[in-house]
């Protein structure tokens, strides 16, 4: 009748938790995740019958979720609690099992126990389960015990949608015992109760399904009956009736894409607004309504009546940077228990999990298809360890291409898809009026026809789902709702050499070019195994590489844009999206050229990776905007020194390389303000200057200057030093050594300053309970509170 295999052990210890609560009358506690010491519940007197504990009374419950176990199994599990020793005589005991249990069973749990458990207090499946029986509101509450049993549901079923019902009935039956509980679900169904219907909408994967099948399966629990449309709302509208409590579910009911939407039959906006209100106006009508946030904003750009007030009244956008650290541990936590490789979560660690449910691109989608995929190959599952999988759901949300492929290939238009590949080229948000300009000229480009006002309709179209739109007093800004999103839109752009060369044509700032150039880099080298990422992890452009093998032909076409695109900006201002530079249409036009360092570093880049070391229209180029051009710091001018040195064999870049020389040695000895810029004056003299005795003598002075200057600051201003006093000191007593300079005193005084300040912490950064880790954490989204990271990481059973 019930079905305990489809709850999780968490779940059933809420069951039993709420059923003894019943029975007996009283408070029964709850606590929170983790190493529980033997202590799942607990009843505390003084309570009267049946428990009639005193005031110094306790009685506490172990409940051991193993519903298909044979009793040795449950032998062994409660002996090991009885190994405890944590029955007393002010402390009794309550062993509470889901599995099946005879009398003969639970007199050998009983006499595991010194002294002896009473029969009263062994509760087994059969017990629990008369216990519901007894409380019909607790049943109701905990649906997933017996939504799948469809002789339940006969009372609930409309004969003429039987067959759809069944359906879905099938579908909760799959899939109640991975739904859980959010910040949404609240929401959600005070939306539903309050205005008879909602719209559940978001981006692919992130659980729009899973909610509004939560609250579908609520509501049947509670007497509703389920009306269910699968491709038109005529058929919900047919199996509607006054007399009865009926909830109807549409999902995806604007279509699976853009192409579909509003095909199902005619007029049908009009009519999902009039069972909308319908379902405001009478008691017994809810309406639950799934969608795609850019289908919902495309159609209502389409079908006037979508535009009406009352869409929006009831609508709720599902994201998962929403979700809290627990909720997220909680999805995954259920992903893993219901797959062969729940032995994992006895074995992890918290560092092992962190970088899972803080990950910017969680999508429960994508874990979810993971550990299945994990789990159906038996031999990698036997072996995989926690820490493995953790590093599997990363690389997942890293490289997110199953979600959003089908997407991008079938939902989006041809404009939509080219306004993204621009927005893509930026390295983190563009001027909107930008945008529209850019993408019409690159559409030019393609040959495609593409107006301003047809690319602002595809703009509002996926406003909320694949980008957002932040509003500024002097204009907006675009960028990517989701950071994956960007990811697989460049991805797909470095495969689509056409589309490569056309957007290269166009681009209008330097920075541009260098993030389609990381992008494509690992591409166009000779050898891109050689672009290996510091941290371990396999980057975008790897990605891209690993992906797309570029002919020779390719190769030559993409080197040429390239080269020339570099050339025609060096001269263009550096693109800002800051508030401050204002949010004006096309400020490249007239923004000043920027530093010349960072460009010439990718240049040189561009150079060695393609083979362009003969070309001497690239140091040309480059030569003749020196004079005039800005530079950002020493150290950047160093690595600019530094990446022309490689090429230094070469004619044309000899040239250039000494002419930055005499244009850029003065820099390195004059202005110097603090201890770094000692150090950037060492490195330059050991690598491409001569130590004379004017310029050290020159150096020395400034030394002794800067030092007290630098002390005196600290003493004035320690806060202002906070987290680089180290650093400071550091590179002082290096410069005082390299120049034979006594800075001794100065010293000291910065360490007496530093000493004084507490200890440097990322106002991002946390400290788990010590019990967990004694790391700090890197949190993402900040919102999620340390306690909620330390719940978390006790959920994943670290």
């Amino acid at each position: 009748m019930y079905r305990w295999e489809c709850v999780s052990d968490r779940d059933a210890e809420i069951i039993v938790c709420d059923l003894l609560a019943g029975e007996w009358g009283v408070h029964v506690e709850r606590f929170r995740s983790g190493r529980d010491g033997g202590v799942d519940l607990r009843v505390t007197g003084p309570c009267g019958p049946p428990l009639n504990l005193g005031a110094n009374e306790v009685l506490i419950a172990q409940v051991k979720h193993y519903p298909v176990a044979d009793l040795a199994r449950i032998r062994a599990a409660f002996k090991k609690e009885a190994e405890r020793g944590i029955v007393t005589t002010s402390v009794g005991y309550c062993a509470v099992t889901t599995a099946s249990m005879s009398i003969k069973a639970k007199e050998e749990i009983a006499n595991l126990f010194n002294p002896k458990l009473p029969s009263s207090r062994i509760f087994g499946r059969e017990d629990l389960e008369s216990f519901l029986g007894r409380n019909p509101r607790t049943e109701q509450r905990h649906y997933k015990l017996w939504i799948g049993n469809t002789a339940n549901l006969q009372s609930v079923l409309n004969a003429k949608g039987v067959g759809r019902s069944k359906q879905l009935m099938r579908e909760l039956a799959r899939d109640c015992k991975y739904l859980v509980e959010t910040r949404h679900t609240e929401r959600a169904r005070r939306i539903l109760e309050a205005e008879g219907s909602v719209i559940i909408a978001g981006p692919p994967g992130v659980g729009k399904s899973s909610l509004a099948k939560m609250l579908i399966a609520e509501n049947i629990a509670s007497g509703w009956e389920p009306v269910v449309a699968l491709n038109s709302i005529d058929e919900a509208e047919e199996l509607l009736s006054e007399d009865r409590k009926q909830i109807v579910f549409y999902d995806d009911f604007l279509g699976a894409s853009l192409r579909t939407a509003f095909l199902h039959g005619k007029n049908e906006d009009s009519r999902i607004i009039r069972m909308l209100e319908m379902a405001k106006e009478r008691g017994n009508l809810r309406i639950v309504l799934t969608t795609r946030e850019y289908i919902l904003a495309s159609a209502k750009l389409d079908h006037q009546r979508l535009q009406d007030i009352s869409v929006d009244i009831s609508r709720i956008i599902v994201d998962t940077a929403d979700l809290t650290a627990s909720e997220r541990a909680e999805i995954v936590y259920r992903q893993i228990y219901f797959s062969d490789m729940v032995r994992v979560l006895s074995e992890g660690r918290a560092g092992e999990w962190l970088e899972v449910i803080g990950h910017k691109n969680f999508n429960p989608r994508l874990s979810f298809y993971f550990i299945e995929r994990a789990s159906r190959s038996k031999q990698e599952s036997s072996g995989l360890s926690n820490a493995a999988l953790a590093r599997g759901l990363v690389s997942s949300f890293d490289e997110p291409l199953e979600l959003w492929r089908a997407i991008y290939d079938d939902q989006l238009s041809d404009v939509q898809r080219r306004l993204l590949q621009v927005l893509c080229s930026f390295e983190l948000r563009c001027v909107l009026d930008d945008l529209v300009e850019l993408t019409a000229n690159y559409c030019t480009e393609l040959g495609e026809g593409a107006n301003p006002h047809s690319i602002r309709r595809a703009i509002r179209a996926i406003d909320g789902d694949f980008v957002e739109i932040a509003t500024l007093r002097d204009g907006s800004l675009i960028y990517f709702s989701n950071p994956s999103i960007g990811d697989y839109v460049s991805l797909r752009l470095a495969s689509d050499i056409d589309s490569m060369l056309a957007l290269l044509a166009q681009t209008v700032s330097f920075s541009q070019v260098q993030v389609l150039w990381r992008l494509m880099r690992a591409s166009m080298a000779n050898c891109w195994e050689s672009v290996e990422p510091d941290d371990g992890e396999r980057t975008l452009d790897q990605l891209a590489a690993s992906r797309r093998s570029l002919g020779e032909h390719e190769r030559s076409l993409l080197t040429i844009a390239f080269r020339d695109a570099m050339l025609r900006l060096i001269p263009v201002g550096i693109y800002s999206n800051h508030p401050a530079y204002g949010a004006k249409s096309g400020r490249w036009k007239f923004a000043s050229p920027g530093s010349l360092d960072g460009k010439v570093v990718t240049i040189c880049d561009l150079v060695v990776a393609c083979g362009l070391e003969h070309d001497e229209t690239i140091p040309s180029g480059i030569s003749q905007f020196l004079s005039k051009a800005m530079f950002s710091t020493r150290s950047g001018i160093l690595a600019m020194l530094d990446s022309m040195s490689a090429l230094i064999h070469f004619d044309g870049w000899r040239n250039l390389f000494w002419e930055c020389l005499v244009e850029l040695e003065g820099k390195f000895y004059e202005r110097l303000d603090d201890a770094y810029d000692f150090a950037d004056a060492h490195d330059f003299l050991s690598r491409y200057g001569e130590e004379t005795p004017d310029i050290l003598s020159r150096l020395r002075k400034q030394l002794v200057l800067v030092a007290d200057q630098l002390a005196s600051r600290a003493e004035e201003d320690a806060d202002s030093f906070h987290g680089m006093l180290p650093g400071q000191i550091a590179a002082l007593e290096g410069a005082g050594q390299w120049l034979q300079v006594d800075v001794t005193e100065p010293s000291r005084r910065l360490r007496t300053v530093a000493s004084n300040l507490p200890d440097a912490q990322s106002p991002e950064s946390v400290l788990l309970d010590e019990e967990y880790s004694t790391a700090p954490l890197r949190l993402n989204p900040a919102r999620m509170s340390g306690a909620d990271v330390a719940e978390a990481v006790r959920i994943l059973g670290c």
